[in-house]
């Protein structure tokens, strides 16, 4: 496995040939901003610069590579050549041209399909499918599983891989996933020969629409191989019975996630049919009513593990179908939002008493006995033999007033320091505090706790614990600290948590990070750190990044710095001020995205000086501005900064003083039209059509654009855009238009048929907006 990983560096090399120069000679180096371990080429970065005698190649998503200038551009026919630097990565940093110097192409045949494995195979065709005879051969005349995902693809790009790959290996793919939404409406897509892809054995399809959902599920009953199976709906679903009849037909399903959009029409109808499934693992993401869960559980007896994200109460009278139990049924995930004790304890009682593992969230319910100690002990006395690990969390808003030193006793918890859960080695804790000025309560587990987020907070009176010892809470990720002076006296210890967030004021003391924050967390092993306090100093960041060496997100909310380091690991920072950056000493040399907030300064010294003072701007590769609004000179002395964006995001764009004609006769408008590389542009406000010329002037390489046009100038952007004279989209093939009417599906599509604007193309509206792909 170790060498496989090593050789992957050869595989990027050349996966990103297929649309580019193919070089054959002598590459040196590998720059890639989404990887902390570049590959240095005679210890330069080739995202900078390469030594001399080597020549600098560019692609996308600003990955670049250092190769011999004598090197042939021939495709077939041409000298092999050789990667330096791949096996140097794990040796040392510098390529050694006379060391470690390998050929992918003299690789073994085996060896390549391991690779192949370990890839996109979408990547794997774009990089080798037409390289060479031998390339070819290997990808046409394998028996290797292919896993197909659609979920990023232009329209142009899927009828290639669709021709070349899907149609003649349906026999090979072993998974596929979906998730464009214009992708269902395609009358080549899979969907409508999935009946045919017999070793199917995982789908995916996520922004599906009801209608596709209901004519495809019926086809895949003839998939005898498929086992997994996710939907997630982005329409309502009106009959979700069918959708469940539908299911518990396919004859190996062994795992099923659905996420189906609500209907406020009532309750769908209840299956009748005599089919039963073999699915082992379900998840329901969607809200579901009692009676819907009996029944639909009454279908799947082989179920070991259940999740439900939101029950809640019948409307009419529960409808219970005849008896039946489930066997293997041992681990239960449920949240518990809309539905009291008693229909909860009906539902374990018949359906779930086989339990062993339960887990249990209840947000909100103004119902006391959830937190009955007696309730629960005769309940899983009488009705739960089998139950080993007994999880629950419930919070509560209060309407009880405490001042701050009270100590809370005699309360309905105190019933669960009892023999009967000291014996079963369960503990719990209650926590009170003061939120939006309301007083909430939080009874949960903690021996052990195994939830991924915890809060120590900001109590309004001592914590009343129950059972308690110091333990640790080995299943936290995500850990949030309220009030710093929380950790003083904290029991807890979280070992695994990787993402840490400080609200309010921190202390000013050394003991904070030192001794007191160091006793809850593992601090070498946090890679995610947010502060939410206001303002955080230099001195206090940088004893905290101190003793966090290896976080590589890093959010703040306001820095007062003074003093000068480097943040090796931060890739993407969010400056919500940028008079911040005036003073900062600060640099986050490996950042590659960049966000700014509020109202940027109008002074050249931001962007000239300041800016470039705290972060690389050429190594930036993504842009969001959320300013408003920016002006299009304050954009472009941005843009000229940054020459390797491919993603710009834009909360609007003022146009006040600026001609179309005349900015392009603009030096710095040129300069940054016939350099930049953006392919991926969002502007959120109001789009006209002179703003819009003016967008795709300054960005000729965009290949997907979502705008907010005026309904009076729908027709006329469109128009522009899409028109086969106009060179400035000519890479165009993806747009979205936000916030749009109902009649403007058929606007467009009355111009585009009237005008013949686009000869092959889907345009569909989700959710008020309205998707146009060619």
């Amino acid at each position: 496995m170790k060498v496989l990983s090593i050789l992957l560096l050869f595989t990027n090399a050349v996966a990103c040939f297929a649309d580019t120069i193919v070089y054959r000679g002598t590459i040196c180096g590998w720059g890639d901003p989404s990887n902390l371990n570049q590959v240095l080429c005679k210890g330069l970065n080739p995202i900078d610069s390469c030594p001399p005698g080597f020549l600098r190649q560019q692609l996308e998503g600003n990955v670049a590579y250092c190769y011999k200038n004598s090197t042939t551009i021939e495709k077939d026919g041409a000298p092999l050549g050789t990667l330096c630097g791949g096996l140097a990565r794990s040796i040392e940093p510098n390529c050694l041209l006379k060391e470690f110097v390998t050929c992918f192409e003299d690789l073994s045949n085996e060896l390549i399909y391991e690779i192949f494995e370990l890839l996109d195979f979408h990547h794997v065709y774009q990089a080798f499918y037409s390289l060479n005879t031998r390339f070819y051969n290997l990808i046409v005349n394998s028996t290797v599983p292919i896993d197909i995902n659609l979920s990023s693809i232009s329209k142009s790009t899927f009828h290639r891989y669709n021709k070349d790959v899907i149609l003649p290996n349906k026999h090979r793919i072993h998974s596929l996933h979906l998730s464009n939404p214009c992708l269902y409406d395609d009358i080549s897509s899979p969907i409508h020969i999935l009946s045919q892809f017999l070793r199917l054995e995982t789908l995916s399809l996520n922004n599906i629409e009801s209608k596709h959902l209901e004519y495809l599920l019926p086809t895949l009953v003839s998939l005898s191989c498929l086992s997994s199976l996710s939907i997630t709906s982005n329409d309502i679903i009106r009959n979700k019975t069918s959708i469940y009849y539908q299911i518990v037909r396919l004859p190996a399903l062994k795992y099923c996630s659905l996420s189906l959009k609500r209907s406020n029409s009532g309750e769908p109808l209840l299956l009748t049919a005599n089919e039963y499934s073999l699915i082992e693992h379900l998840i329901i993401k969607h809200d579901i009513t009692t009676n819907e869960l009996y029944n639909l559980l009454s279908h799947v007896p082989q179920l070991r593990r259940l999740y439900v994200s939101d029950i809640s109460s019948s409307w009419r009278k529960v409808i219970k179908t005849s008896v039946f139990i489930l066997p293997y049924l041992t681990h239960i995930s449920l949240d518990l939002n809309s539905i009291y004790f008693n229909a909860f304890e009906e539902m374990m009682i018949d359906i779930f008493n086989q339990v062993q593992v339960l887990h249990i969230s209840i947000r909100f319910i103004y119902n006391e006995m959830y937190d009955n100690a007696n309730r629960w002990e005769q309940l899983i006395l009488s009705h739960m033999p089998n139950l080993r690990i007994f999880d629950i969390q419930y919070d509560n808003i209060t309407t009880d007033n405490h001042n701050g030193n009270q100590v809370i006793s005699n309360t309905t918890s105190d019933n669960f320091t009892s023999s009967f859960w000291i014996k079963r080695q369960s503990f719990f804790t209650q926590q009170y505090f003061q939120e939006q000025n309301r007083n909430r309560t939080i009874f949960y587990s903690t021996d052990p706790y195994r939830r991924k987020h915890y809060t120590l907070y900001n109590n309004i009176y001592q914590t009343t614990c129950l059972n308690s010892k110091e333990t640790h809470l080995k299943s936290v990720q995500q850990l949030k600290i309220q009030n710093d002076k929380e950790t003083i006296n904290c029991k807890y210890y979280f070992p695994n948590a990787t993402t840490l967030t400080l609200q309010n004021k921190l202390s000013r003391t050394y003991n904070l990070i030192s001794v007191n924050l160091s006793r809850v967390i593992p601090l070498k092993q946090l890679t995610k750190l947010v502060i939410e306090s206001n303002p955080i100093s230099l001195t206090k960041l940088i004893e905290l990044l101190h003793c966090t060496p290896h976080i590589h997100t890093l959010v703040l909310k306001s820095m007062s710095l003074y003093g000068e380091t480097h943040l090796k690991s931060v890739q993407n920072l969010k400056i919500q001020n940028d008079k911040e950056t005036i003073n900062c000493k600060y640099y986050f040399p490996n950042a590659t995205t960049l966000t700014l907030q509020n109202k940027l300064s109008r002074t050249y010294n931001f962007i000239s000086v300041n800016l470039s003072r705290v972060i690389p701007l050429k190594q930036l590769t993504k842009l969001v501005i959320e300013s408003n609004p920016i002006s299009l000179t304050k954009l472009i002395e941005l843009l000229r900064c940054t020459p390797h964006i491919h993603t710009l995001v834009l909360k609007s764009m003022s146009l006040y003083g600026i001609n179309y004609n005349s900015i392009q006769q603009n030096q710095s408008f040129q300069l940054v039209s016939n350099t930049n590389t953006i392919t991926n542009v969002t502007c959120n406000g109001e789009c006209t059509l002179e703003k819009l010329q003016i967008l795709v002037a300054l960005f000729p390489r965009i290949q997907h654009l979502t705008i907010k046009p005026h309904t009076k100038n729908l027709e006329s952007c469109t128009r522009f855009l899409v028109e086969k004279t106009n060179r400035n989209t000519n890479h165009l093939c993806s747009l979205c238009l936000l916030t749009t009417a109902k009649n403007w599906l058929t606007r467009l599509n009355t111009l585009i048929a009237s005008e013949t604007l686009l000869d092959d193309y889907m345009l569909k509206m989700i959710d008020w907006h309205l998707y146009l792909w060619w």
